[in-house]
């Protein structure tokens, strides 16, 4: 297992799909019509041509992790004003995933029949909130 993204790494966010660390990030801080937002990504990140845009893992972004040596670590990019549980971008990474990996996160994340009626009974109200690096 390779290590988790941590403090000081740099990532690169996509402009297609890859096998990368799963990175979110907040509309206002990628749309065009709110460019002029301080933390909009053009204003933070060094645009790689054809890549995307280069970020420093720093303390302006959070990361959720299914246990804590890191695995299935995905960094999240928004306004840290807002302290959402990881179980939310947990259920959009699993949902977004190609259909294997999605079995095999799911399972990694006790996602299952059983899993599932738990998650939608407490998603939102119980859980683990992000770290910031």
């Amino acid at each position: 297992m390779s290590s988790p993204v941590q403090s000081g790494h740099e990532i690169l966010v996509p402009l297609s799909d890859g096998e990368q660390v799963p990175f979110f990030i907040a509309a206002e801080y990628y749309k065009s019509s709110t460019a002029a937002n301080p933390n909009h990504i053009t204003k933070v990140g060094q645009l790689v041509a054809g890549e995307g845009y280069k970020l420093k893992v720093d303390d302006r972004l959070q990361y959720g992790q299914k246990n804590a040596q890191g695995e299935l670590r995905f960094i999240i990019y928004h306004d840290k004003e807002r302290k959402p549980y990881q179980h939310r971008f947990i259920e959009t990474a699993v949902g977004s995933a190609t259909a294997g990996k999605a079995a095999q996160m799911a399972k990694a994340f006790g996602v299952g029949d059983v899993g599932n009626q738990i998650m939608d009974n407490f998603k939102g109200f119980i859980g683990d909130y992000l770290h910031t690096f």
